[in-house]
């Protein structure tokens, strides 16, 4: 499940959120200051429902199926408190 989760956030996720989820358009998933709830449910509902405010797109709509979104959901939820470099910010 983790390992499926990692190719399709490599895939889908990490143009917005970069491939160490540190955070480019998108939020840092890394951290404990999640936007849209701390919980795997609300990870889950944020990939399938989107955020259209803030540019998130709703996976749902792109095809995503339910277990695919588990399985990213999954994954992110392995990087919390991996404390990714920033120093993409100075190349």
């Amino acid at each position: 499940v983790i390992a499926s989760g990692k190719t399709a956030f490599i895939s889908k996720c990490a143009p917005c959120h970069r491939p160490d989820a540190g955070g480019l358009v998108g939020p840092n998933l890394t951290d404990d200051y999640w936007i849209h709830g701390p919980k795997f449910a609300d990870n889950v509902k944020t990939i399938w429902n989107g955020v259209k405010e803030k540019g998130m797109l709703a996976w749902k709509e792109q095809g995503m199926k339910p277990a695919e979104v588990i399985e990213v959901a999954s994954y992110i939820y392995t990087l919390r408190g991996t404390k990714p470099p920033m120093d993409w910010i100075t190349r």
